[in-house]
């Protein structure tokens, strides 16, 4: 790769006007600058322009990082080819030497435009760490705020660096290469939502284009590039590593078209003649040179050769890759001799792509061998044993595949000799390890197996199975719940599709009584209807339906439906359980909430409820904001299930294992409340020989779905906060990997172990993946697994279900052909748990209230944080609300355009205040909470300053009294409730207070008298402060504002498009303190873990800071001015205290145009009359 390592020179006086060269590389080259001057080389005319001191030396520019810059073009172009509305294909070439990482390193390239608001924006490639790390960034100027995606790769070599950035439109899939070690080499891909329709502004080199909103945009590369291309297609891997071709000057001489084709395999080494063309109008005298040979630079073989063909020593070695070179001699030509490029390929002679794969374990004892061989082999000569020298001869073949005979657990070898013209040639020794035995029923306890036969969902989120992004397929009449004997090996059917409404529909989830008479599963019959919840007896007899379709389905599919992909506001009611109260929990979307962090609002919640096994007494469990999943019974009596929850820390991860009552109240966490490795943990059981122990799946957030990973033990004595680091293979103390070569540490894709290294995958073809673990004891699970590891994660029938064990042993047991089958469950009785009786106190059930203690919340603050927390500092608890998002505040059919809070990283939730309360002198409190609501606390000081934050959130039943210990303890620390004890807490010893108003502020009205209950609304709560005219001195945006604000601070109040100008200067300047991105798509620790006391809210602000201790401006703030500002900067940066209402700066003129909302409007799940 000459011109990648600097070394070519190119002559004026050899450049042709003809056009370019005829590599197929240059094929669909929007923009080429090989920079031997400006000009574009693809002749589209977007010629290069230096900015500050660039310049251009031997083949490329030099950047300074000190204001230096190209732009590629002038003004904009009549449109991008980046724009993602079709693929692309970026590639850069450089050298540099900026340190740092991530947004710390320096712009090689900036396409788009970041200033352009409503969803466009620029994708930027970065470099740092001397150029051996490259990133690319999409950051989207996204209504006001700014969203980040990235990939990563990290060179292995040298100074000068060559990347690509294809793009796939119809995927939305970006990836990144690398050429590495001369070799195109594939990094990571995810979906970056490239979105610059619109942004026709030309492409920048060495520095980004200017952006209002990021600070990192600008930083300046300091080092070279040498190439810089765009294509309207994505490039073959094999092309990328043809690159130079662009920068190679055109000649009608220059060799080109080689046969064999550059990178070919597998080519007959007996008689090969090397061919090659020139163009027409090349002189007819010319001659050529080969230079040929096994390695890079091959030597010169032949000279004066006067055809385009030249035959090689023959035989050449079989399996042997081999470089050639062919130069034109040409008379009169002062740029001769002309050369081609430099190709390779591989002779043959070898069989290959063995199955099983060389060092394969845990093979069936039914497998056929198979290969790949030769197009020019005769025949094969099998070699088969158990001697590690491939064995004794066994057959002569035509075919690539033979049957042996096999035993369980005995390692085997295999050899296949290529028999060509009647000589056979040697091949490798593979070998492969047979499967454990298979299972001994009565050891197991069990005869049968139950488990869910249908092909694999195949979605993009792991919340979204149940959507059906993709159901060609999905829907058939063999679908159902089957059993599989052990013994017999007989599957037989219990009940399928073809039983039930439609005739062909899927099977999710399903449950077993304890008694083993009958099962309870849910049932979809195809696109436009909901899930159900249906039971039947064992034998499929006695089918009853127990959730039935709603009388306002209709009409809510009618108001909703967006046409969004095959999701179309139906309720689906999934997952069953028996409970040990002849109930069954399920989680269902009747509470009709929507994700939070979904802008249209397509990604529907689901929340857990309940139902009596008649069909009566539906309830709904929670009010939780984001979704809840698979609840599984345990021996206590409680239901483990998956909460998805994010009060301030990332949305990507924190899908949590719970515990809750039957009844839903005292709900705890089991794990991953700041777990960020795996981002998901789903299928709870708990492992039936020891209660504190639990099975579960680790799985990404996005965009694979159906629940896919690594297998975790999760032991509840040991510490559970204590977690996995990214890229180190470690776990926490509490989670034991069962499957310890799959991991994930990033977004998307998995991490594999492939016995040399780590790889990431993200199509999930480089190893094992598993889900729907069903735990037999401490040691052995049934599990569904995708076993071949070439398959990708969405192949339809990849899944089967397997035993495994701790030791990572595998036996096959179940596997239909065409599809693939899930959720293993023993056929088999099981102990029913003992009920619950929770206290409840009546007067509270009336109110549909609930009873928090906190005994002291110094537990857990006291000495931690910089100053530390010491005794008597804190003196309130600000009782919150976390709003969820009903499918009633969508505005996407209502109005256009729309804004949501999606398109700003932080919190992605409205909070209402519910009041204050005392904390006494021994650090409790106690005080009354609504019930069926999300509620966090704040530990605040005198000045009503945040403390600590308390980052998750409890739901209270209706009478259900609730205690803790202090500020971040674990779930089970929490004492026994003093009743009636003389040693009882401080605040105990009295009835519980209603959470009151901060001074200053009124109490609430209706149900809501007494409370301190406040909507959290930014142009309402904060501007009017930065407004008023007659405080003493002037109003703020008397010095702040302008076109040269006062510290460059503007706290006027114009319209931006989401928000308005002060807002969006403080926030972007960070004056409030660190900033949560909830929307984030990174793995960022710093977002999930449990942070110091003081770290976020007024404490670590240098506007609460400032207005605190200047005193010039805190003159000017009366107290109750001052406590409404602290509020709202430990807000997590809060604008909108609703969900409803048009937000979008184009609707200013409406009468209600961001409208202030009654609290019962805030808090409703029934859009207010002026939503419309």
């Amino acid at each position: 790769m000459k011109r990648l390592i600097l070394t070519i020179a190119v002559s004026v006086l050899c450049l042709y006007p003809a056009k370019m060269g005829q590599a197929a590389v240059q094929d669909g080259v929007e923009v080429a600058h090989c920079f031997d001057d400006l000009n574009d080389s693809s002749g589209n005319g977007h010629t290069a322009s230096l900015q500050g001191g660039a310049n251009l030396s031997g083949g490329m520019v030099y950047f300074d990082g000190n204001g230096d810059y190209v732009n590629v073009g002038s003004g904009t172009w009549s449109s991008n080819p980046c724009d993602g509305s079709s693929n692309f294909t970026i590639a850069i070439a450089y050298a540099s030497s900026q340190t740092g990482e991530g947004e710390e390193g320096a712009a090689l390239a900036c396409i788009g435009d970041p200033s352009v608001e409503g969803g466009s924006g620029h994708l930027t490639i970065f470099t740092n760490n001397n150029g051996q790390y490259v990133d690319c960034w999409y950051v989207g100027a996204v209504l006001g705020g700014t969203q980040y995606s990235g990939l990563s790769y990290s060179f292995s070599d040298g100074n000068m660096h060559c990347c690509f950035i294809t793009y796939n439109a119809s995927t939305d899939m970006v990836k990144l290469y690398a050429l590495d070690g001369g070799s195109a080499v594939a990094g990571p891909s995810g979906t970056l939502g490239i979105n610059t329709t619109g942004s026709n502004e030309y492409p920048r080199l060495g520095r980004a284009h200017d952006d209002p909103y990021n600070d990192f945009a600008t930083v300046e590369l300091n080092g070279q590039i040498s190439l810089f291309a765009i294509w309207n297609r994505i490039i073959s891997t094999s092309e990328m590593e043809l690159v130079e071709d662009l920068c190679v000057p055109p000649n009608p001489c220059r060799p080109n078209n080689p046969s064999p084709a550059n990178l070919d395999e597998h080519i007959d080494y007996r008689n090969l003649i090397l061919d090659w063309s020139v163009e027409g109008g090349c002189d007819p005298c010319t001659t050529y040179d080969v230079y040929f040979g096994t390695s890079s630079p091959p030597p010169l073989q032949a000279s004066g050769v006067t055809n385009t063909d030249w035959s090689c020593p023959s035989p050449l070695n079989i399996d042997q890759w081999y470089w050639w070179q062919i130069k034109a001699q040409v008379p009169g030509d002062p740029c001769s001799p002309i050369e081609g490029s430099e190709w390779k390929f591989k002779t043959g002679g070898k069989a290959y792509n063995p199955s099983p794969y060389d060092g394969e374990g845990n093979v069936q004892t039914s497998s056929q061998l198979s290969w790949s061989g030769d197009s020019f082999a005769d025949s094969y000569n099998v070699y088969f044993g158990t001697t590690p020298d491939g064995g004794t001869f066994q057959d002569n073949t035509t075919d690539p595949c033979f049957t042996p005979t096999l035993e369980a657990e005995t390692p085997y070898y295999w050899r296949i000799d290529e028999v060509i013209g009647g000589s056979p040639q040697t091949g490798d020794v593979w070998s492969f390890e047979t499967a454990l035995a298979p299972p001994d029923p009565e050891e197991l306890g069990f005869d049968e197996i139950l488990f869910v036969q249908r092909p694999s969902f195949a979605s993009d989120h792991f919340y979204t199975d149940f959507i059906h992004y993709d159901p060609d397929g999905l829907f058939r009449s063999d679908n159902g719940i089957y059993k599989y004997n052990l013994t017999t090996h007989v599957i037989a059917p219990v009940i399928t599709a073809a039983d039930m409404p439609g005739g062909q529909g899927v099977f999710y989830k399903f449950d077993l009584d304890w008694d083993a008479s009958r099962i309870v599963f849910d049932y979809k019959r195809g696109v436009g209807y909901g899930y159900r919840i249906w039971m039947c007896d064992i034998d499929g007899s006695n089918l009853t339906q127990i959730t039935t379709t709603p009388p306002d389905e209709a009409a809510n599919m009618a108001e909703y439906d967006m046409g969004e992909y095959t999701y179309s506001f139906h309720y689906d009611d999934m997952h069953p359980c028996f409970t040990q109260e002849d109930t069954i929990i399920f989680t269902s979307t009747r509470c009709k909430f929507t994700t939070l962090c979904d802008y249209d609002g397509v990604l529907t919640t689901p929340v857990l409820h309940r139902i009596n096994i008649d069909g009566t007494g539906l309830e709904k469990l929670t009010d939780s904001p984001v979704s809840e999943f698979a609840p599984s019974m345990m021996s206590d009596g409680r239901v483990v299930y998956t909460r998805w929850e994010y009060v301030d820390k990332d949305s990507l991860y924190c899908k949590v294992g719970y515990a809750m009552n039957p009844d839903g109240s005292h709900v705890n966490e089991i794990i991953g409340l700041d777990h960020h490795s795996p981002p998901t943990f789903n299928y709870f059981r708990q492992v039936p020989t020891n209660p504190n122990k639990f099975v579960c799946v680790g799985a990404p957030h996005y965009w694979q779905g159906d629940n896919l990973g690594p297998i975790l033990l999760i032991d509840r004595t040991k510490e559970v906060r204590t977690h996995e680091e990214p890229d180190d293979p470690t776990p926490g103390p509490a989670v034991t990997y069962v499957t310890p070569k799959v991991h994930i540490w990033q977004e998307p894709g998995w991490n594999f172990w492939t016995g040399s290294g780590w790889v990431m995958d993200e199509d999930g073809s480089s190893g094992k993946l598993y889900t729907t673990p069903y735990p037999l004891n401490e040691t052995q699970f049934l599990v569904t697994c995708k076993y071949n590891d070439s398959d990708s994660w969405d192949t339809r029938d990849a899944y089967d279900i397997y035993l495994i064990d701790v030791s990572e042993n595998h036996i096959p047991l179940v596997s239909v052909s065409g599809t693939s089958c899930w959720n293993p469950y023993p056929l088999k009785t099981r102990d029913k748990p003992i009920k619950i009786n929770a206290l409840k106190f009546p007067s509270y059930v009336a109110s549909n209230q609930g009873l928090a203690l906190v005994t002291d919340v110094y537990k857990g603050l006291e000495g931690e944080g910089d100053p530390p927390i010491a005794r008597g500092d804190v003196k309130y608890l600000r009782v919150n609300m976390v709003v969820s998002r009903p499918w009633s505040c969508h505005r996407i059919l209502l109005w256009d355009p729309v804004v949501s809070s999606t398109g700003w990283a932080a919190a992605l939730w409205p909070r209402v205040q519910l009041g204050i309360v005392p904390v006494e002198d021994d650090g409790s409190a106690y005080f009354v909470v609504p019930a069926d609501r999300n509620i966090f606390l704040q530990a605040l000081d005198s000045e009503y300053r945040e403390l600590q934050r308390e980052r998750t959130y409890i739901n209270f039943r209706p009478g259900e009294f609730r205690s803790c210990i202090g500020c971040h303890e674990q779930s089970g620390h929490a004492p026994t409730p003093p009743y009636g004890s003389s040693e009882a807490v401080m605040a105990f010893q009295n009835p519980p207070v209603i959470p009151e108003p901060m001074p200053g502020e009124a109490a609430g009205t209706g149900d809501w008298a007494g409370w301190g209950v406040k909507v959290l609304y930014y142009p309402y709560d904060i501007q009017p402060i930065f407004n008023d005219p007659c405080r003493p001195g002037g109003s703020c945006v008397s010095c702040h504002s302008g076109g040269s604000p006062s510290g460059d601070l503007d706290l006027s109040d114009g319209l931006t498009e989401a928000y308005n100008v002060s807002y969006e200067s403080l926030t972007y300047g960070g004056y409030c303190g660190p900033l949560v991105f909830e929307n984030n798509d990174h793995m960022d620790d710093d977002l999930t873990q449990f942070e110091p006391p003081m770290y976020f809210g007024c404490h670590n602000s240098y506007l609460a800071w400032w207005l605190y201790n200047d005193a010039t401006h805190r003159a000017r703030l009366t107290d109750q001015e001052l406590r409404t500002i602290f509020r709202w900067v430990d807000t997590n940066y809060q604008y909108y205290g609703t969900y409803y209402g048009r937000h979008h700066s184009d609707h200013s003129s409406d009468p209600d145009f961001r409208r202030m909302p009654t609290v019962e409007e805030a808090i409703s799940y029934d859009a207010p009359s002026w939503h419309n």
